[in-house]
Parts: C-alpha cells; structure tokens; sequence
C-alpha cells in the first residue's frame, strides 16, 4: 500500500469504525478493531474458530476486508440488532409497517431503497386519522423512535382510536454517550422535527397517491441521525 493511500486508509479507520476506548481515553486502532469482529464471530461460530484466526490475518494486513459495517459494529450492537451489518435494504410501500421499518434500518445505518408504485401503494388502507389522543412515552432506542412512526401510521389509518402525544422525557439529551453502538446521542429534537414533517404531511395531504409518495419520501428529508 503506497503511503497516500495508508494515510487515508488510516484517517476512514479512524473515523468510521475506531471505537472510543474510555479506560484508555483513545480510539481502537485497527488490531483491536479485528480482534473485536473476530471476538464476535468466534462466539457465534466457535466451531469455526481456527479458520476465523486463519482468515483474520488477511484481514489484519488488509488484503481482504469483511463487511464494514460488521467492523464497525462488532459486539453488542450487532448482537442486539443485526440489521447493522448490511449495507443496504429495499421494500416496497404496500402495508403501513413498511413505514417503521424503514425508519427503523435507517436509524441503524442501513440504507433503504423502496417502491412507491401505484400497484404498492394501492395496497395501503384509506387515511382515517383518529380523533382521541393518549400520551406515548418514547423509547430511548432504535426501536423506540420507529416505534413513534408506527403509531403516527397507526393512527392516521384507522388502526388505533387515539392519536399519539408524544413524551420525549426518556431520551438521552444531545452529546450523551451511546453505549452499545458507540458515538453520541443526538438529543430528541432530530425525532421531534421528523415527527412534526410526517404529520404536517398526513394533514396536510388530500389526494391518497401523492400523500403516500411525499409520505414515503419524508424518511429521506428529516430523518434523525442514526444511533
């Protein structure tokens, strides 16, 4: 490897996947990073343990590299949620849990493509917002916040009888330290915007084809940084 592209190389580790060390006060570096994703496998797969030694040396040397986002999320974070390891995800938008779903693996870093074709989003139920409300205390987790999305659709479809009021007293204040996935916790606010986006569409909207659409498409605009 000549040495722009160590530097480089150097600079993504950093960056991307060097977890914060706090007996250390220091990020990993890129052996303790291996040995975290080696750690993981040989606990799912300890039959396998010589050959996840073997092959982690290529890796050490970085001639060939396993997926990323594994990498970066080794542990408890893949773990808990396993989604974490992909790159990528599609769905189209035919069943109103697609929209949580959705939120949710955008929320763990995974990318979503999706359809918003007639023939899928014919398939959602006709709007019939809910007239009652009832307090809904948000989870301080990935499944917390797609949990919001999913009563919001719950109540605007005709699934529940009472619209969600919304209490973000659980969630960690802005610059906490995430645990289990590593960074910082983005505050409620980010949630409370994408919230307030969804409804103002659902509202606002009057043809059923192009509130889908822009519905769909409000994940994209306001969604919250990711866990």
């Amino acid at each position: 490897m000549q040495l722009n592209q160590r530097i480089l190389s150097d600079l993504i580790i950093y960056m991307k996947y060097a977890r914060y060390i706090p007996d250390l006060q220091r990020r990993e570096v890129w052996p303790e990073i291996c040995s975290r994703y080696a750690s993981m496998m040989i606990e799912k797969y300890p039959n396998m343990e010589e050959e996840i030694n073997d092959n982690m040396q290529y890796v050490l040397n970085k001639k060939i590299l396993p997926s990323m986002r594994a990498m970066q999320f080794a542990g408890p974070a893949i773990i808990k949620n396993n989604s974490r390891i992909y790159n990528c995800a599609y769905l189209p938008i035919d069943d109103i849990r697609s929209f949580s779903e959705t939120m949710f693996l955008l929320l763990g870093g995974t990318g979503v493509g999706y359809s918003v074709q007639d023939h899928h989003v014919a398939q959602l139920p006709p709007i019939k917002k809910a007239l009652k409300s009832r307090k809904f205390l948000v989870g301080d987790s990935l499944e917390g916040w797609a949990d919001c999305i999913k009563m919001i659709m719950k109540a605007y479809f005709g699934f529940n009888d009472h619209l969600p009021e919304f209490d973000f007293s659980d969630i960690r204040p802005k610059g906490a330290r995430l645990v289990t996935a590593g960074g910082k916790a983005p505050g409620p606010e980010p949630l409370r915007i994408c919230i307030a986006h969804i409804t103002a569409i659902l509202d606002r909207k009057k043809m059923r084809r192009n509130l889908l659409r822009w519905s769909a498409m409000t994940f994209f605009v306001t969604l919250p940084m990711p866990y």
